[in-house]
C-alpha cells in the first residue's frame, strides 16, 4: 500500500575537511539530519551534514495527501484502493543548550 518513514534521528560520523570542500585534512565530527517521507511512489527527503548542531528546526508538512489505486483483471475493475491521510507533520525541534 504505501510506507512512511517517519524520521532517522540525528547521526555522528567521521568525515574529512575535504570532503566538506575545506584547504585543510583534518577530521570533523559530522551531525547528519535525515527526514524522509514515502508515500505510494512519492519520495521527499531532506538530508542536511553540519559541523555543528543545527539551530533552526527541520520541519515537514503535508496537509493532505490522498492516493487511489485501481486494479484490473482481464479487462474488469476487481478492486479499489484509498488512503486518505490528513495533517502528516515530522518536526526536528531544536535541542537545548548543554550548560
Amino acid at each position: 500500500m504505501f510506507g512512511l518513514n517517519l524520521f532517522n534521528k540525528k547521526k555522528v560520523f567521521k568525515k574529512t575537511r575535504w570532503s566538506l570542500g575545506a584547504n585543510q585534512p583534518g577530521a570533523e565530527e559530522i551531525v547528519k539530519n535525515k527526514l524522509e517521507i514515502i508515500l505510494g511512489e512519492i519520495v521527499v527527503r531532506i538530508v542536511r551534514d553540519n559541523t555543528t548542531q543545527p539551530q533552526n528546526e527541520l520541519t515537514a508538512v503535508i496537509p493532505r495527501a490522498e492516493i487511489r489505486r485501481k486494479y484490473y483483471q482481464q479487462g474488469q475493475l476487481v478492486l479499489e484502493e484509498e488512503v486518505i491521510l490528513n495533517s502528516i507533520t515530522l518536526v526536528d525541534a531544536p535541542s537545548r543548550a548543554m550548560k
